[in-house]
């Protein structure tokens, strides 16, 4: 399966896993909970699904790589004890308590999360001395004689041998004592995450052309070749602040993260044409123009790379702004929960009261999450805006002396219209690309690739669903017929 298919098996595992009957007894027990497994090519974004999927769960998350640690740092340090054995006192060896699980009790200590998932990387690739403790682990769930606790789900991933010379099999016996999740790498799956993760739009139009190239590992003589998911990404997240500082970004860069010579070049060249389009087409004029805009004559003109490059910065343009509004929409939900809470106060003093209480609650909230790296940086960046706007809000209440309650909620809906405001003028924008696109003409390649991009991307297709657009619906009709 690809890793989509694998986040949302794991999700519904996770849930699966802390279902609990009405006598607070986990439905499947402990000991039929089996570990994940989950094997797949390095840099497919295993850990970072992990991630998502405690964020989405409401639960805790503790990662490590095996290949870093030792006997010693998973099993505990040895020490001496008196024991008394047939009434004669004698010296004994005892561990400390494990390191890794010493470490879900702190993050358990620190966040209040009770439950979560133990993620351990490369657990096939661990040293020698350590395997039987990672066999142990995987059928038993033990660190020595150091339980995981209750609740907590252990959740593995390995590379295949292919990929790394140190790798070792497992044997059936272990085999038979976890789930084990095979991914395989998927553009379309990755496309999907990546549109919403700011992935840069150079990449996305590169990768829709030459999609063999999303995913690659050959060895030469020259030694090992690859390209991977997680160098995709890596490489946006330069080009994107190289960008914003005015640093050029070439070949050199780019096959620090895209270890395949021809591949580097090659999306070098086509990224150096990406920025000549980004300068020659007026990309905002189109947005709010449509058939009007300038670069027409230009686009019905140009050839289908060319045009395959224009829609590529059109779409990345659109999933700017869907990301944001998606961002808004979720600090409101938010604001809206916070007085929901506080709407069963009598009056205006103790709505204030517990209206601040959820507020602080939620600060303090994004410090112990945040630390612990339970949510990502833009639900932390969500939780942050709604904690702004609701002391601003109680800010003003106070101020101003009057009905606070009243004044909180005028302030949210204020807050909702402008959102509502701002997705009609998106969806103004959308169909003026739809509109400049007809008005190229053509055989309607353009049209349902651009209508391909609104439909991959978890950002776009949020908008298309919840929002709505006829023209986009309308195509999107006639690529499913297609297909």
């Amino acid at each position: 399966m690809n890793i989509q298919q694998a986040k949302q098996e794991i999700k519904d595992t996770v849930r699966a896993y802390l279902k609990k009957t009405k006598d607070g007894m986990y439905e499947i027990p402990l000991m039929r909970q089996r570990p994940v497994l989950l094997m797949g090519a390095p840099g497919l974004g295993k850990t970072a699904i992990m991630r998502q999927i405690a964020e989405e769960t409401g639960v805790g998350f503790l990662s490590y790589n095996m290949t870093h640690h030792t006997r010693q740092s998973a099993l505990g340090l040895p020490l001496i004890r008196k024991e008394e054995y047939g009434g004669v006192l004698r010296d004994v060896t005892a561990y400390t308590m494990s390191e890794i699980v010493s470490g879900i009790y702190e993050l358990m200590k620190s966040t209040g999360l009770n439950e979560g998932i133990l993620f351990l990387d490369e657990i096939n690739c661990v040293s020698e001395t350590l395997s039987p403790v990672i066999l142990q682990l995987l059928q038993a769930k033990v660190f020595g004689r150091e339980s995981i606790p209750d609740g907590w789900i252990l959740v593995a991933a390995g590379n295949p041998k292919e990929y790394n010379r140190s790798v070792r099999d497992f044997d059936m016996a272990t085999l038979d004592r976890v789930r084990l999740i095979e991914v395989e790498p998927s553009f379309d799956a990755w496309k999907s995450y990546a549109s919403g993760a700011n992935v840069h739009g150079s990449v996305l139009s590169y990768l829709g052309i030459h999609r063999e190239n999303f995913y690659k590992a050959y060895i030469t003589a020259d030694g090992m070749n690859f390209v991977t998911a997680r160098g995709w990404e890596d490489l946006s997240c330069l080009i994107r602040t190289y960008e914003e500082l005015g640093v050029n970004v070439g070949l050199d860069q780019i096959s620090q993260f895209i270890r395949d010579l021809p591949v580097a070049a090659d999306f070098a060249n086509f990224y150096e044409m990406y920025k000549r389009y980004e300068t020659a087409y007026m990309i905002d004029d189109i947005l709010s123009a449509g058939a009007g805009s300038g670069a027409l004559e230009k686009f019905t003109a140009a050839q289908l790379d060319e045009k395959i490059g224009v829609i590529g910065l059109l779409s990345a343009k659109l999933n700017t702004v869907f990301r944001d509004l998606n961002s808004r929409r979720a600090v409101s939900d938010s604001l809206f929960a916070m007085i929901k809470k506080a709407s069963d106060k009598a009056n205006a003093d103790d709505f204030v009261k517990a209206f601040t209480k959820a507020k602080d609650d939620m600060k303090e909230d994004i410090v112990v999450r945040y630390g612990a790296q339970l949510i990502s940086e833009t639900k932390a960046a969500e939780m942050r805006e709604t904690v702004n706007a609701a002391t601003k809000w109680i800010e003003e209440a106070e101020s101003t002396g009057g009905d606070a309650i009243a004044s909180v909620k005028d302030r949210f809906f204020e807050r909702n219209d402008e959102i509502e405001r701002e997705a009609d003028k998106i969806r103004l924008k959308v169909e003026k690309v739809y509109e400049f696109l007809e008005a190229a003409g053509g055989d309607g390649t353009q049209l349902v690739l651009f209508t391909t991009e609104l439909a991959g991307g978890e950002s776009s297709l949020r908008f298309m669903t919840e929002e709505g657009c006829d023209k986009f619906f309308e195509y999107n009709k006639k690529l499913l017929g297609a297909e």
